[in-house]
Order: structure tokens, then C-alpha cells, then sequence
């Protein structure tokens, strides 16, 4: 007994060295979070062992908020803060980080990066993600819209990894061998087209005999003079087309730097 009280010191020491150890991030929190519920089981492990691959392999936090609300919010705003209150892509370990944001029952969604995300992730190249996820989320197909995001970050970390900037078509899934066919195919279509106009133009004036609309033909000198020519239009048709006003953004989003809490952060967001 004396043995053990002898040793005591030491274990208690070990004790408060272990309590004492940061909990990681992995322990502390999620970087899937759900508040509305719209993901089944299987959907969310999927997703939160994507973004943990993206983590331990990039040492970069992708991170998805499903939110009940914003709370009268801007969007990025409400996204920003919630970055800030768990931690991503902050305090010591000075982590750079993306949120998307799906704010469901308002019909909203962004794209906000925070640290040296923004200079990975632009503004256009969030708008290239708010694009690839848009078509998912009208059709109410959720987890398709946060898996395609989530893959285009994977996309885009590895060619940043490279020691290279990231492209639309990284985002996009495209390889480069389809972006050169497409490119190709784009060019030559123009050229296709004008050389059947100036075809079509040469063949018609290779035709010496054409119909004649006009009376001209069948008037001799001075063999018929017209007094007077009026136009009579049997019927009138008019069609009205609304023109409509173009103001730059899709859904009413909002695109660009912005602060909060005193941090810089860039974020990208729109309606649907």
C-alpha cells in the first residue's frame, strides 16, 4: 500500500497531462451540420467522410450548414458567424476554410470562404459553384447538390496542391480534352455556317432566270405609266413581347469581400 501511495504523485501528473490535451477538431465538432434534417444516415456519413478526407489530406476544411433559418440575416453574413462561433478554419491552427450554406425554407444558398480560402476560391470561381449546385437544389435533390460541391472542392484542392490555380472547369468536372473538343467544336460551327451563306449566296446568282415580283419586266418604253401605286394591307397583326430587366445577378444574389466581427471574409450567394 505504502508502494502505491509512493507512486500516486506520478499518476496523478499522467492524469492532468491527458486531460490537458486539446481535443482535436475531429472530436469537437462535425463538419456536416444538419438543422433541418435532410439528409438521411447514410447520405450524412458519406458526406462527412468526403470532407474529412479533404481535411487530413489538404489540411483544409470544407464544411456543409444546412440551416433552419438565418434569422433575418444575410446569408454569407449568417455563414460567416457560424464559421467564427465553432471554430472553422481559425484560432491557433489558422486553417483556411469553405462553407456552403443551404438555407432551404428561404430558398437561399452560398458559397463563403474564410482565410486564404478566399485567394483559392474567387468570387467566380464560387459562382461556378453555385452553378453546378443550383439545378440539384430546384429540384429538391439536396444531397446531390451538397455531394457535387463537395467533390468540386476535392477537385479543385488537388489542382491547388499542384501549385496551380484553379480553373471553372475543376469545378465543373471537365476534363481538358472535353474543354479543347468543346472549344474546337464552338469555332468551327461559325465558319460551318458562314460557308454555306456564301454558297447559298454564289448559287443564287449563278441563276440567270428568277421570278419577278415586280410588273417591270412586262412594261414596254413608254408602253405603261402607272399614275398611282398605294399599298393595301388586308390585315394587321401587332405582338407585344415583355422585355425583361437585367440586373446582373442571378436569384438576387450578392458576390464579393465582406467583414464580420472585425475578420475579412468573400462569399458568393443567391436564391432559387
Amino acid at each position: 500500500m505504502k508502494r502505491l501511495y509512493k507512486y500516486l504523485p506520478v499518476f496523478l501528473a499522467a492524469g492532468s497531462i491527458f486531460f490537458s490535451c486539446p481535443v482535436t477538431a475531429q472530436e469537437r465538432y462535425e463538419r456536416l451540420v444538419d438543422e433541418v434534417g435532410v439528409l438521411t444516415q447514410d447520405e450524412a456519413q458519406e458526406l462527412q467522410l468526403l470532407m474529412d478526407d479533404i481535411y487530413e489530406t489538404y489540411d483544409f476544411e470544407s464544411v456543409v450548414y444546412v440551416a433552419d433559418s438565418t434569422e433575418g440575416m444575410e446569408v454569407r453574413e449568417y455563414a460567416a458567424q457560424f464559421m467564427q462561433r465553432y471554430d472553422y478554419g481559425g484560432g491557433e491552427s489558422g486553417r483556411d476554410a469553405l462553407c456552403v450554406i443551404h438555407v432551404p425554407f428561404q430558398r437561399e444558398f452560398a458559397v463563403v470562404a474564410r482565410g486564404k480560402a478566399q485567394e483559392i476560391f474567387d468570387t467566380d470561381i464560387q459562382e461556378e459553384f453555385l452553378d453546378i449546385m443550383e439545378p440539384y437544389l430546384k429540384d429538391d435533390d439536396f444531397y446531390s447538390a451538397y455531394l457535387t460541391s463537395q467533390q468540386a472542392v476535392e477537385r479543385s484542392m488537388v489542382r491547388y496542391a499542384q501549385g496551380k490555380a484553379i480553373r471553372p472547369m475543376d469545378v465543373q468536372g471537365l476534363s481538358t480534352v472535353f474543354v479543347l473538343a468543346r472549344s474546337f467544336l464552338i469555332s468551327l460551327i461559325p465558319s460551318v455556317l458562314l460557308a454555306f451563306l456564301m454558297g447559298g449566296v454564289r448559287r443564287h446568282q449563278m441563276k440567270s432566270i428568277r421570278p419577278q415580283e415586280g410588273a417591270r419586266a412586262y412594261m414596254s418604253d413608254g408602253g405603261l405609266e402607272l399614275l398611282r401605286k398605294d399599298d393595301i394591307y388586308i390585315r394587321t397583326e401587332v405582338r407585344r413581347v415583355k422585355r425583361e430587366k437585367n440586373d446582373g445577378n442571378k436569384g438576387g444574389g450578392s458576390s464579393g469581400s465582406f467583414t464580420s466581427g472585425g475578420e475579412s471574409f468573400s462569399g458568393s450567394s443567391r436564391s432559387y
